[in-house]
C-alpha cells in the first residue's frame, strides 16, 4: 500500500514538472499560453501529448543518469574486488573454482580464465591437502549453524613458479620449479549451500618473521645457558637443571649421580703456554665430555677449569664407568702448545649419589670435597663414596 502511494506521488510530481517545462517552452517560442490556447478537445489532446512526451524525455534523462552512476559504481567495485590485497574465490561443494579475482589468480600463478572449474586443492601442498579437504567439508557441513563466524585454516600453496604472472608472492623456493606460499583462509557457505566464498591472504612474510623470531629466541636462550668456549651448559643452567633433577629424584625415588671434574695443574699450563692454549684445552675437554655422555645426561662448565656432569637415573656405582671413561679419554688427548712439544693433561673427579631430601648445596659441597680428595690422593683419579 505504501509502495502504491509512493508511486502515485512520484507520477504526480513528474506530471507537475512536465507541465512547468511545457510552459517554459511556450514562453521561449513567444507564445502566451493562457491567451492563445483554445478550449477545443483537439488542442487539449495536443497539449496532453506534449506533456506526455516531456515526461518520457525526463524519465529517459533520469534513466541515463542512473545508468551512468551505476556503471561508475560497477567499475569502482570491480576494481576493489579484482585488486583487493587478498584473493577472493567462489568454490562449489567439490572444491572447484567458480569465480576468482585477479589477486587470487596471481596467488595461484595462473590466468583467471584457466582457473575456472579447477579444484582449489590442486594448488595446496600434499602435506596440507587433507587439512584443506577437512576444512572444506566443515564449511559446507556447518552452513546452517547459528554462528556467523567463518571457518578458518592455514595451509601451504605449492605453485609452479614458471607460470607466475608477476612477482607478487612472498613465498620461499621449494624446488627448482615450485615455490611455497603460506596462506590464511576464511570461508563461509552461501545460504543455498551450493557454493562457498573464500578469502585467501598471503601470510608467508609473517610465517618467516615468526620462524626468525623463534630462531632468535632459541639463539638468545642458548647464549644465556651455554658456555661459548666449551659449548657445554653454564653455571646458571647447572643449578636450574639440578633443582629439577632433585625434585624428580625425591618424587619418584630415582637415583641421581653428580660428577665434579677439575683439570690438574691447569694454572701451571696457562702460566707457561698462555691463555689461548689454555682455552684450547678447555674446548677439547668439553668435546670429550659430550662424547662420553648419554642423551639423558648433562654436562656443564662450572667455572674456570671446573666442570660438572649430571647423571639422572644413575647410581654412583654406574656413574663410575662414565667418570672413568671421561678421565681416560681426556688423558689420551694430545696438545701441542709449542712447536715440537706434546703435552697431556689429567683430571681429578669427585663422584657422589644424591641422598633423599638432601639439600642442594650440601650435595654439591659433598661431591666437591670428593674431588679435592682425588687431588690429595695423587690426582688423575676418580674418588667416590662407594
Amino acid at each position: 500500500m505504501t509502495s502504491d502511494k509512493s508511486s502515485a506521488k512520484g507520477a504526480a510530481e513528474l506530471r507537475r514538472r512536465a507541465e512547468e517545462r511545457l510552459k517554459e517552452r511556450e514562453r521561449s517560442r513567444g507564445q502566451r499560453p493562457e491567451a492563445d490556447r483554445t478550449a477545443t478537445e483537439t488542442q487539449m489532446l495536443i497539449q496532453e501529448q506534449q506533456i506526455h512526451q516531456i515526461e518520457l524525455e525526463m524519465q529517459n534523462e533520469e534513466l541515463l543518469q542512473a545508468r551512468t552512476e551505476t556503471e561508475a559504481l560497477l567499475h569502482k567495485y570491480t576494481d576493489l574486488y579484482d585488486f583487493a590485497p587478498v584473493g577472493y574465490f567462489t568454490l562449489d561443494a567439490e572444491g572447484a573454482i567458480r569465480q576468482v579475482n585477479l589477486t587470487g589468480a596471481q596467488l595461484l600463478g595462473k590466468e583467471r580464465v584457466r582457473l575456472m572449474n579447477r579444484r582449489f586443492g590442486q594448488f595446496i601442498s600434499e602435506t596440507d591437502r587433507p587439512v584443506f579437504h577437512s576444512f572444506l567439508q566443515q564449511v559446507f557441513t556447518n552452513r546452517a549453524a547459528a554462528s556467523a563466524d567463518r571457518a578458518v585454516c592455514e595451509v601451504t600453496l605449492c605453485i609452479d613458479e614458471s607460470h607466475l604472472p608477476s612477482p607478487i608472492l612472498s613465498g620461499s623456493r621449494h624446488s627448482d620449479e615450485a615455490i611455497r606460499c603460506h596462506v590464511h583462509i576464511e570461508a563461509k557457505a552461501t545460504e543455498d549451500g551450493l557454493e562457498c566464498r573464500l578469502v585467501v591472504a598471503d601470510i608467508t612474510r609473517r610465517k618467516h618473521a615468526e620462524e626468525a623470531l623463534r630462531e632468535s629466541e632459541n639463539r638468545y636462550r642458548d647464549l644465556s645457558i651455554v658456555d661459548a668456549l666449551t659449548q657445554l651448559y653454564n653455571y646458571r643452567h647447572f643449578y636450574f637443571q639440578l633443582k629439577i633433577e632433585l625434585d624428580r629424584s625425591n618424587r619418584y625415588k630415582l637415583p641421581l649421580t653428580l660428577l665434579l671434574l677439575d683439570l690438574d695443574n691447569f694454572k701451571a699450563f696457562n702460566d707457561v703456554y698462555g691463555h689461548v692454549e689454555g682455552d684450547q684445552v678447555l674446548r677439547r675437554l668439553g668435546q670429550v665430555i659430550k662424547r662420553c655422555l648419554r642423551e639423558t645426561d648433562f654436562g656443564y662448565r662450572y667455572g674456570g677449569e671446573e666442570f660438572t656432569v649430571l647423571l639422572p637415573m644413575t647410581t654412583s656405582v654406574e656413574g663410575v664407568f662414565t667418570a672413568e671413561r671421561i678421565r681416560t679419554e681426556f688423558k689420551n688427548e694430545t696438545f701441542s702448545p709449542a712447536p715440537g712439544q706434546e703435552v697431556r693433561l689429567t683430571l681429578s673427579v669427585g663422584l657422589g649419589q644424591y641422598k633423599p631430601k638432601e639439600e642442594m648445596k650440601a650435595f654439591v659441597h659433598r661431591v666437591d670435597q670428593l674431588m679435592y680428595q682425588a687431588k690429595k690422593n695423587g690426582k688423575d683419579k676418580v674418588c667416590s663414596e662407594s
